[in-house]
């Protein structure tokens, strides 16, 4: 199979290498879409303080199940998923307190290398993070799962978003629920700073909680526009400070929620 590897800073190259094998609790997934997040940018031009240089790229993706290892009853060959590259211990300090995302040893199994034919998941992404497909998604849209599951954290936090459902089983009841609970915070506008990735997905879960009224500010004309075909009834080109009088002028200051997406 090939696979990416990050040799050095700057210097990207194909290696041959044989298809992995699963151990016990492992799966191996044949890729179908892998994306570009601005961390796997970083790391190849100037290196990562966790992620290893040299070593294999890429972390957001979906595909097929290849091969299973022994103990993995959850799935089979050939089933579409889609999953998050890591996993909590469950057993640090942190995960004892319920922040997973502290997890001590969060990122020692990582699942990097998604920019090549195959990928092997270690078992504890296994047992929490990896899911099956929705036969209506399309693999580009899976690929997102990590990235939007930030976003829906952070509205969430908003009071957005209750715990305990199975999203893969009650995801028209969690929205319905969402969007009520959206109504009750009293969230009528929301100002979107940046029109990166996680900014536009920010955009368009505002849009499926059905808030008013989202605006969008960015530098980028190309994001703006895809910040408009998402569900941005106000767009503003420029950055903050700088186009605080246009906002004031428009009025488009005093969002119930500003979301900072700049990075």
């Amino acid at each position: 199979m090939k696979q990416a590897y990050v040799e050095r800073v700057g210097a990207l190259t194909f290696r041959e290498l044989p298809v992995p094998e699963p151990g016990p609790g492992e799966i191996v997934v044949r890729i179908h879409t892998a994306l570009t997040c601005g961390t796997d940018i970083k790391t190849f031009r100037r290196g990562h303080a966790v992620l290893k240089v040299p070593g294999p790229l890429g972390h957001e993706a979906s595909g097929i199940v290849e091969a299973v290892g022994e103990g993995v009853t959850k799935f089979a060959p050939g089933d579409a998923v889609m999953w998050a590259p890591t996993a909590p211990c469950r057993r640090c300090d942190a995960c004892a307190r319920g922040l997973y995302n502290h997890c001590e040893t969060l990122f020692e199994n990582i699942a990097m290398g998604a920019y090549a034919d195959y990928i092997l998941l270690p078992a504890r992404i296994v047992a929490q993070h990896v899911f099956h497909k929705p036969e209506h998604l399309p693999f580009e849209e899976a690929a997102l799962m990590e990235p939007l599951a930030c976003i829906l954290r952070g509205w969430r936090r908003l009071g957005a978003f209750a715990n305990g459902y199975d999203t893969a089983k009650d995801t028209a009841l969690a929205m319905d629920d969402a969007r009520s609970r959206a109504r009750r915070g009293g969230i009528d506008s929301v100002l979107i700073i940046g029109v990166g990735a996680i900014g536009l997905l920010h955009v368009a879960v505002a849009r499926a909680l059905g808030v008013p009224q989202i605006t969008a500010v960015g530098g980028r004309e190309s994001g703006l526009e895809l910040a408009r075909r998402l569900g941005a009834q106000h767009v503003v080109q420029g950055h903050v400070p700088a186009v605080n009088d246009e906002l004031q002028g428009r009025g488009l200051a005093g969002a119930d929620v500003v979301i900072e997406c700049t990075g």
